[in-house]
C-alpha cells in the first residue's frame, strides 16, 4: 500500500485447519497482517520471535503440550499489553480463569464479532503493526 501503511499484526492459534484458514481469510480481508500457528507451542515460538504482534486469537482446546488458555496466561506474563481473544465450543469455557488481557468469545462465532474485537484490541495499541 502507498505511503507505508501499517497493518495490525494478529496471531491466530487454531489446530483445526479449516477453521484456522477461514479465520486467516476473513482477518486478512479486514486488513490485518495475519500469522498462524496450529498449536500453542508453535504459537508461543512465533510470539517470542515477533515483537510486532498486537493481538492473538486462540482456541482453548488446541492439542499440544499446553492449551490455548495456558498460552493466554503466558502472553499475559510476557507481554501484558498484547490482548488475547479466546474461543471455545465448550459451554464451560467461559468460566475458566482468564488473564485480564483476555476476552472470551464462544463458538460458533461470526467473522464480524472476531474482527470487531480484534480491531478494538489493536486500536488501543496502534504502534503495534507491520509495514506492508
Amino acid at each position: 500500500m502507498p505511503g507505508g501503511t501499517r497493518r495490525p499484526v494478529i496471531l491466530v492459534v487454531e489446530d483445526e485447519l479449516l477453521i484456522r484458514k477461514s479465520a486467516l481469510d476473513f482477518l486478512e480481508d479486514a486488513g490485518f497482517c495475519v500469522l498462524e500457528a496450529n498449536n500453542a507451542l508453535q504459537g508461543s515460538a512465533i510470539f517470542e520471535e515477533r515483537l510486532d504482534i498486537g493481538a492473538i486469537f486462540t482456541d482453548i482446546g488446541i492439542k499440544a503440550m499446553f492449551n490455548g488458555l495456558i498460552f493466554a496466561h503466558l502472553v499475559s506474563i510476557r507481554r501484558p499489553q498484547v490482548r488475547v481473544l479466546v474461543t471455545s465450543g465448550s459451554p464451560r469455557a467461559s468460566v475458566y480463569s482468564m488473564p485480564s488481557n483476555c476476552r472470551f468469545l464462544p463458538k460458533p462465532y461470526s467473522p464480524t464479532c472476531v474482527t470487531s474485537a480484534l480491531l478494538g484490541f489493536t486500536s488501543a495499541h496502534p504502534a503495534v503493526s507491520a509495514s506492508i
